[in-house]
């Protein structure tokens, strides 16, 4: 193995250990490892790279993807292997995977076709790897609907470069060293010239398609800008459509962009014109014109025209300059090069159809009252770019040049007011166009008065001075509204023509506009009203001007109108704050802006801001407004708390914890901590009374009317929802715990379950080190012990005491309550003689008490703990046997064992084995013994042989001694079958005679035993034992249970013992008996000794 590969062996061994970023930087150093110094061994390492794509980090998958890139880059033989990856890794759930994947298979797919044009003869596994290319390509070429913007901006990218790679270059260059059609062969074997550039003008149509699209967003527009760009440079045969489709997008922007949208859509628009203008073509003065409506002067663009002239065109203008041609021709020539300059801008069907109406509607008559009407609009002076870009129309009032204008018209119309509203705005213009232009006004707007009659005589005309009383009269009424309604109805259709102006033009229409309606009034308010409310998002402005404007009015400050009807500044604020619920999707932010920016919030948008809270569908939006609301107007702090904090104890759930969180982020702020803070004690101290009815009656202040206020009783709702809010600000300010402790000594048994229930989240939150926390466990007040123990639980449940809380708890426990159930969160930071002393008392409080101070001691030593504690299970367990009691304590202790033997996870058998070893060396033997060896026996089956070696030592021991342990003893053998044969046959024939008595079902079993020995063996078994046995049986005193089979003896692992070794004992197999000696060295003899002791 070369030094380099163990180099790589190493950081991928590494990469597999660590985490992501230090994974990221092995594999990068492996790849320049693999890429860059030795790619020999790129074969050799490909699979363990392309094993990380099923890593669950999406970076690791994003890294194989850049690996397979530059390994065909190396060597484009190893794609085969690399494919099925690629393709495994498109359907990837991570968005970012998603687009690496396209990025790689655009260079692949480039690289691939560059590579199989020097190829003539290319294996099958290459073949079948541009098969899987290909079946990619279409799914790349079907993202340009997908739903993310990001993969749709790399599918742009991916079929520009199809484009460019499946069509004719127009000059090839020597070498191929660009990829293009020309150098492709007829009879190469896997590509077809002819169909992959049908396959590349069907891609660029898609392309030219989406770009005109109106939903497209600004980021995939300005990027399909920019691959068109790319591909007219490098194809200019495509140069045509593309100056189309630019033309199309600088006549009709997506309805979609904003002001800032727009902004960068067309200085992109116009860096990329810009770029195509500088290439020599017979399209030159259709970009310029392009340009000129971009912003572009004509001597910029002069500094930039290219040079040099395309050869067909040059041709033209020999053809035309020599001798002979007529000016007819000369004028066909240039009618021509208008016709190609003007094709038609490819259109959607509905823009097509208000085409054919205005098409239908341009008569001679018609146009020249459109003239007139546009003359009023001519600037004093003609622009110098009108100047050198326009040319004559040779072809006027043909039906082409009516249909070509009948679109511009429409596509003009479209990107004013949208696909939706042509029909609309076809029909406006008729109505406007269609009405006679008054002579008058005409010739007012000009400044033109009749000539004075010449002097006989005298050629010379008389100039009368101007006045304005010959050319102004004086109004009827109706007239003057008459005339006002026309104005308005043109101000709102001056909309976008407006906003295309300037920003000056946009205030003096919203001025013009709000001056008309404050004016007029009545229906002049109502067509107001109606219009703002068809795009509130877009007359934002608008609707606050207006209402600033009725409230000044409705204050006095300047005149009301002709009018004396008044609708009043509360009644417009409700009026748009109702067409703001009717009119938009729930949810909608403008409702934010109307009240944020209006100049003051009434009772009766008080009271509309309430129902919208209520409502479901516009909560998040409401309640949001409401909370900015009181950052914003500290006047109305106080009527805006109301409303909030009425929504706190709210019967929906979503809306109480969305108005709380609200009140929490509001809680920091110093000028509204006081008012929350005493609303949340005034709440919690309602439940010091009998029922919410007599708490609300008890209260002094004013509080909003709660949901429960009515109640007879105090239900679980109730009772939550006076303490929500509480809860909720208490983490912020640990202080208030003091007001709840006072509360829950005073309130009855089911509120103190509900606050012990809810109290778990702020207390987890505040955390133990907290000084008023500590504080309430020392000194907190009389009747809130269960409280303080609740909260000692808390704090500990996830993290270990601190010594400080532990010597609190200490304190308290010998000072004042003595109730060691306050002991038990602290049991962890105690140590091991402590807690032995405490087990009594433990262990005759309840069973769920008990369960929770063992949980607390023996969870380090669950599987996955830190295996360290106070006390180990077994010292735990060997305590328990060392408690002395009777009757009812007893009861305690037992209990208290079964729970530790319940926990088999932590009381394994090796943890068994420990404790049963060393209880057998204490004397006399705790009374609980053999019932824990029975215990252990039924859990762990497989311990029978460490059990029998117990029992021998209990011979020894003379176990007799101790009735109850006699018992116990006795009963085990029972339960051991034939397994404890061997073991009865060495106790004295007095105690053998105690056994049958307590439990005659010995007797037969070990007589059969007997019988079936062989008279050596016999000969070795005491005389009085053995005519005991062959005696017949006596009457029990003690009833044992059958045991359940046990399974084989088992040599017990000797590392889990620390007594002396011992060995196991073994039965003989099927056959000749044996009377096996003792299985251990210091165990008894066989036989008893002649008159030993009984």
């Amino acid at each position: 193995m070369s030094n380099t590969e163990e180099q790589i062996v190493k950081l991928l061994n590494q990469a597999s250990l660590t985490d992501s970023s230090g994974k990221l930087q092995c594999l990068k150093n492996v790849q320049e490892l693999l890429i860059n110094k030795d790619p020999v061994l790129l074969d050799n390492m490909l699979v363990e790279i392309l094993q990380l794509q099923r890593d669950t980090n999406a970076d690791v998958r994003k890294f194989v993807l850049g690996f397979i890139e530059e390994a065909c880059k190396k060597d484009m033989l190893l794609l085969p292997k690399c494919i099925d990856t690629v393709v495994a890794l498109l359907s990837d759930s991570n968005l970012q995977v998603e687009r690496k994947v396209i990025q790689v298979i655009t260079s692949l797919y480039r690289d691939m076709i560059g590579w199989q044009i020097s190829q003539r003869k290319i294996a099958q596994d290459m073949m079948e790897a541009w098969v899987h290319l290909t079946h990619l390509k279409g799914f790349i070429l079907e993202a340009l609907e997908a739903e993310s913007e990001g993969i749709r901006t790399h599918a742009i990218k991916f079929i520009e470069v199809l484009v460019i790679c499946q069509s004719d270059h127009p000059a090839p260059p020597e070498g191929g060293s660009e990829i293009c059609l020309n150098f492709i062969p007829p009879d190469h074997p896997t590509m077809d010239a002819g169909e992959l550039r049908r396959e590349a003008g069907k891609a660029f149509q898609s392309l030219l398609t989406f770009t005109t699209t109106l939903s497209i967003t600004p980021m995939n527009l300005m990027t399909s800008m920019g691959s068109l760009t790319n591909v007219a440079k490098n194809r200019p045969k495509f140069l045509g459509p593309v100056v189309k489709v630019f033309e199309t997008v600088q006549a009709k922007l997506p309805p979609t962009l904003s002001k800032s949208q727009i902004l960068s859509v067309k200085k992109q628009l116009k860096v990329h014109t810009t770029n195509l203008f500088k290439i020599p073509s017979s399209f030159t003065n259709r970009l310029g014109a392009l340009l000129t409506s971009l912003g572009m002067s004509s001597s910029e663009q002069d500094k930039i025209r290219p040079r040099h002239i395309p050869q067909e065109v040059s041709n033209k203008r020999h053809a035309s300059d020599q001798p002979g041609h007529s000016g007819s021709h000369k004028r066909k020539k240039v009618s021509d090069e208008d016709t190609e300059d003007t094709d038609e801008i490819p259109l959607d069907p509905e823009t097509e159809a208000v085409a054919a109406g205005i098409a239908e509607k341009l008569t001679p008559d018609m146009v020249t009252e459109l003239v007139l009407i546009g003359l009023m609009e001519i600037p004093q002076s003609l622009p110098s770019h009108f100047a050198k870009t326009y040319r004559p129309i040779s072809s006027a009032g043909t039906p082409r040049q009516i249909l070509s204008l009948s679109r511009l018209l429409a596509t003009q119309l479209a990107a004013l007011g949208g696909r939706e509203e042509g029909t609309h705005k076809l029909a406006s213009i008729q109505e406007e166009v269609g009405a006679r232009i008054n002579e008058k006004v005409i010739a007012k707007h000009f400044n033109l008065e009749p000539e004075a009659p010449a002097r006989s005589g005298s050629t010379r005309k008389s100039i009368r001075q101007f006045n304005v009383d010959d050319v102004l009269r004086e109004m009827k009424t109706e007239e003057l509204e008459s005339t006002s309604r026309k104005a308005l109805r043109r101000l709102f259709q001056a909309e976008r023509s407006a906003e295309n102006a300037s920003p000056q033009a946009v205030a003096i229409r919203h001025k013009l506009i709000v001056g008309l309606v404050t004016q007029f009034g009545k229906e002049f308010r109502r067509a107001f009203i109606a219009f703002v409310l068809e795009d509130m998002r877009a007359r934002a402005d608008i609707i606050i001007a207006w209402l600033y404007r009725e409230y000044t009015i409705d204050q006095g400050y300047v005149w009301k109108g002709l009018t004396p009807e008044n609708y009043g500044y509360d009644n417009c604020l409700q009026y748009i704050l109702h067409g703001v619920f009717k009119k938009l999707e729930p949810g909608d932010r403008i409702l934010s802006k109307v009240l944020l920016d209006c100049p003051e919030i009434t009772e009766g948008a008080l009271t509309m801001i309430k129902s919208f809270c209520e409502n479901p569908e516009w909560l998040e939006v409401s309640v949001s407004t409401v909370h900015e609301l009181l950052l914003k107007r500290a006047n109305l702090r106080t009527q805006l708390l109301e409303v909030l904090l009425g929504l706190t104890m709210s019967k929906n759930a979503a809306v109480q914890e969305l108005a709380i969180a609200k009140c929490k982020d509001l809680f920091v702020v110093q000028s509204l901590s006081t008012p929350l803070e005493d609303f949340a004690t005034t709440i919690l101290t309602r439940l010091i009374a009998e029922n919410p009815v007599h708490a609300c009656s008890a209260e002094d202040t004013e509080l909003p009317a709660g949901p429960y206020d009515k109640d007879a009783e105090w239900s679980d709702e109730s009772i939550k929802s006076c303490l929500h809010l509480f809860l909720a600000l208490l983490p912020l300010k640990p202080r208030m715990v003091h007001g709840l402790a006072e509360v829950y000594r005073e309130s009855s048994s089911a509120i103190k379950r509900t606050i012990l229930r809810m109290v778990e989240a702020p207390v987890s939150q505040i955390g133990m080190r907290c000084k008023e926390i500590l504080q309430l466990i020392e000194n907190g007040p009389k009747g809130s012990e269960t409280l303080v123990t609740r909260i000692l639980h808390i704090l500990t449940e996830s993290e270990q005491p601190t010594k400080e809380l532990v010597a609190m708890v200490k304190s308290l426990y010998a000072k004042r309550l003595g109730d060691v159930r306050m002991l038990i969160p602290v049991l962890p930071g105690l140590d091991q003689k402590q807690i032995e002393d405490l087990l009594p008392k433990i262990i005759k409080q309840s069973s769920s008490v008990v369960k929770e101070a063992f949980k607390r001691v023996l969870s380090p030593f669950r599987p996955g703990g830190s295996g360290s504690g106070p006390i180990t299970p077994a010292q735990l367990l060997i305590a328990l046997h060392h408690i002395e009691g009777k009757g009812e304590e007893m009861k305690c202790v037992i209990a208290a064992t079964n729970m530790c033997f319940s926990e088999k996870a932590i009381y394994t058998s090796e943890v068994l084995a420990i404790v049963l070893t060393q209880l057998l060396e204490v004397s006399p033997i705790p009374l609980l013994y053999m019932r824990s060896v029975i215990q252990a026996l039924s859990m762990w089956p497989r311990m029978v042989s460490f059990i029998l070696n117990l029992l021998y030592k209990l011979i020894t021991k003379q176990v007799w001694k101790q009735s109850q342990v006699w018992r116990g003893f006795v009963k085990c053998a029972a339960m051991l079958g034939s397994q404890a044969h061997n073991l009865l046959l060495t106790l004295p024939a007095a105690r053998l005679r105690d056994a049958f008595k307590l439990n005659p079902a010995l007797h037969n079993p070990l007589l059969l035993h007997v019988q079936s020995f062989t008279p050596h063996q016999k000969a070795l078994i005491d005389k009085d034992v053995l005519l005991l046995i062959k005696s017949p049986p006596v009457d029990a005193t003690m009833t044992v249970k059958s045991a359940a089979t046990l399974p084989p003896p088992q040599a017990f692992p000797s590392g889990s013992v620390t007594a002396e070794p011992t060995t196991p004992v073994i039965l003989p197999p099927p056959g000749p008996p044996l009377l096996l000696p003792p299985p251990q060295s210091t165990g008894p003899p066989l036989l008893p000794p002649p008159g030993g002791s009984t």
